[in-house]
């Protein structure tokens, strides 16, 4: 099956004193309403302490951003998305966002799982020359980062990592009322148990829990009785 391809780039629309970010290669027959929900989802944010004016070399070493958006009409959309510098406006930070359309209980080709494909080679980091958005035969699944093996759970042992750079990156998107209680959550830490930790360090703290307990507790962990409605 071929899925809807869709390149997004900063590039200019129409002509050269219109610059901004657009679709520069669609494939044929995507519905326009499908092409305003994914432009509102593809993005790029450099890292905190990104560089102004970076080298190629330090260009390169920028994470990429893989998201996967479940859209109004059933499907998803899979994106990676990447920083290209700047751009002929001189705006900074100028992105590419390569995204597949997952049509309503379908899968990838080959049965790759989504989060699987980061560092696929399927993934595009600049639009086709010209201009046709050719769907890929398969996603290679990616290794773990580094070249490292996949390794086992850490069961109850596991840490999440605490205040210091992060090189990955994963977009989730929550409702308004889920924001409040993630907000909620960092002000009582903070006013009556004084912890003053960030948004980031409390839904790493919650991740690695609930990892913990599906490692260590599988069918009946609460992550998974959650899932199935239990």
């Amino acid at each position: 099956m071929s899925l809807a391809q869709l390149h997004y780039t900063s590039a200019p629309r129409g002509g050269a004193d219109a610059p901004g970010a657009g679709f520069t290669a669609v494939t044929p027959g995507v519905p326009r309403e499908l092409l305003g929900e994914a432009e509102r989802l593809l993005a790029y944010e450099p890292p905190r302490d990104a560089p102004p004016h970076p080298s190629a070399a330090e260009l390169a070493a920028f994470p990429a951003a893989l998201s996967h958006s479940l859209l109004p009409d059933g499907s998803r959309l899979l994106a990676r998305a990447v920083c290209t510098g700047v751009d002929h406006s001189g705006r900074w930070c100028a992105f590419h966002a390569h995204a597949v359309v997952i049509p309503p209980n379908a899968e990838l080709p080959g049965g790759a799982l989504p989060f699987a494909t980061w560092e696929a080679p399927q993934w595009a980091s600049a639009a086709p020359l010209d201009g046709h958005a050719v769907p890929p035969a398969a996603f290679d699944a990616a290794p773990a980062p580094g070249g490292q093996q996949r390794r086992k759970g850490r069961g109850a042992n596991r840490r999440p990592s605490g205040r210091e750079r992060h090189d990955e990156k994963i977009t989730v998107y929550v409702s308004a009322e889920e924001l409040m209680d993630l907000e909620h959550a960092r002000l009582v830490l903070r006013g009556e148990h004084g912890l003053a930790v960030d948004r980031g360090r409390i839904v790493r703290e919650a991740v690695a829990v609930v990892l913990a307990d599906l490692e260590s507790r599988g069918d009946a962990s609460i992550l998974v009785r959650r899932l199935r409605g239990r």
